[in-house]
């Protein structure tokens, strides 16, 4: 009988190869934990990469703010409140910069809020450059020859609320320009050379709510323009020595108004049943005489509508005695 031959390997055919054993659930975990970890370190690098570029890129600015004699106050360095906009800057000795811009010599969690120019001003080209601070919130400008096209970079500046000019000349079709800014709160001129026509552009900022103007270029009977300049919440008059009581009649139609600060204006108590008429007037300062006027006080100041109320009543009640 022919012996049966063994099978051969050809004749098994093809050995299935074992399954791989599953991955036990903490396996998945891990590869899964650690392919997050990888992310975001690879978004934290990036992260530390761009705002240690942009800390450069702001650092370099800031010199040349610097070098032009002005300087700069970072977000930690100061406390913004609203209603009415107002920056308070902070002790030195309770506002520091955060750690990762001590490590990295550079402004990477800060941001420059506040920009003040020295009396050499600044020049066209800085100006420009200002957008390079996305954050900033306030610009002081002095001693800056500024032409119509550089009020444009100003315009655009995404949160720019809070704008003065000293000794800085501003004409009505700058303002024209200025007021394409959405974000515009405040504004202060002074020495600017603003003038009557220039006064009837401030409509134009549908944000403003703090305004400071003074003399001797403006004149009182400008200040009807005021009564269009709907948001208004502090004004503050310096210097306008011609205007009079009845000037201030266009302010009662003011509703949010809450401060009027008078400084060198010539006004009596006699004003008196005029401002009583503002809604919402809380806060009342009358000085005969500004810090920088010629002519000495002849006056009591006033700080508060109740004062001014005791004053009017005392000068009436001697008219009448007499």
């Amino acid at each position: 009988m022919p012996h049966d031959s063994e099978p051969t390997d050809e004749e098994e055919g093809p050995i299935e190869a074992a399954p791989d054993k599953p991955a036990s659930p903490w396996a998945r975990l891990c590869r899964k934990g650690l392919w997050v970890v990888v992310v975001l370190l690879a978004f934290g690098l990036v992260w530390l990469g761009w705002g240690v570029y942009r800390g450069n890129v702001e650092a370099k600015l800031i010199s040349q703010i610097e070098q032009a004699g002005g300087h700069v106050l970072f977000d930690y360095q100061v406390r913004i409140t609203t209603d009415p906009l107002n920056f308070q800057p902070k002790l030195l000795t309770v506002s520091s910069p955060p750690w990762l811009d001590r490590a990295m010599g550079v402004p990477v969690l800060s941001r420059v809020v506040c920009v003040e120019a020295g009396f050499q001003g600044f020049s066209h080209e800085l100006l420009a450059n200002l957008n390079q601070l996305p954050q900033l919130q306030k610009l002081d400008l002095r001693n800056t020859q500024l032409s119509n096209p550089s009020f444009v970079p100003l315009a655009k500046l995404p949160l720019l609320r809070e704008l003065s000019f000293r000794w800085t000349f501003i004409t009505p079709q700058q303002l024209q320009t200025l007021a394409h800014s959405q974000t515009i709160a405040a504004l202060h001129f002074e020495k600017s050379g603003l003038t009557d026509e220039s006064l009837r552009e401030l409509k134009r900022f549908s944000r403003l709510s703090k305004l400071t103007l003074t003399g001797p270029t403006v004149t009182g009977p400008a200040l009807a323009s005021l009564a269009d300049c709907e948001q208004l919440q502090v004004i503050e008059l310096r210097d306008i020595s011609d205007m009079t009581n009845e000037d201030l009649q266009p302010l009662v139609k003011l509703t949010h108004l809450k401060t009027l600060i008078l400084k060198g204006c010539r006004i009596d108590p006699l004003a008196y049943p005029i401002l009583a008429q503002i809604p919402s007037l809380e806060n009342l300062t009358i000085l005969d005489a500004n810090y920088n006027t010629s002519f000495a006080p002849v006056r009591k100041p006033i700080h508060s509508l109740e004062d001014l109320r005791k004053q009017y009543e005392a000068e009436t009640n001697a008219v009448q005695q007499e």
